[in-house]
């Protein structure tokens, strides 16, 4: 799984308690998770004009741009919103929704 940096650090700002630090540094620190930083102004450009030509806020971008080059999908709770950026782009983008299922079972 690759995470955008600045996905965390939107992540943090808005959560602001140690247990989303907690939560965020565990993240990064799993086999399997690649934590995504802006490498170059190459890669600050590519988001510039994800950003701009779709109206998503910067930390919402970089993860928008690191899900184009990578063909990775986008794990989210609203996958309609990045359906609605995706129309914007060369390449669509792909989601996958979360969704809470309560179990009612027997």
């Amino acid at each position: 799984m690759v995470v955008s940096a600045l996905a965390i650090t939107s992540t943090l700002i808005e959560a602001s308690s140690e247990e989303a630090v907690d939560a965020m540094h565990g993240l990064a620190t799993m086999e399997h998770v690649m934590v995504a930083p802006i490498w170059d102004a190459e890669q600050a450009e590519n988001l510039a004009l994800v950003a701009a030509a779709t109206g998503l806020d910067v930390c919402e971008a970089h993860t928008a741009s690191i899900a184009d080059v990578s063909a990775c999908p986008i794990l989210t709770f609203d996958a309609a919103r990045w359906n609605e950026a995706s129309r914007s782009l060369d390449n669509h983008l792909f989601t996958i929704e979360i969704a809470d299922k309560v179990f009612l079972g027997a």
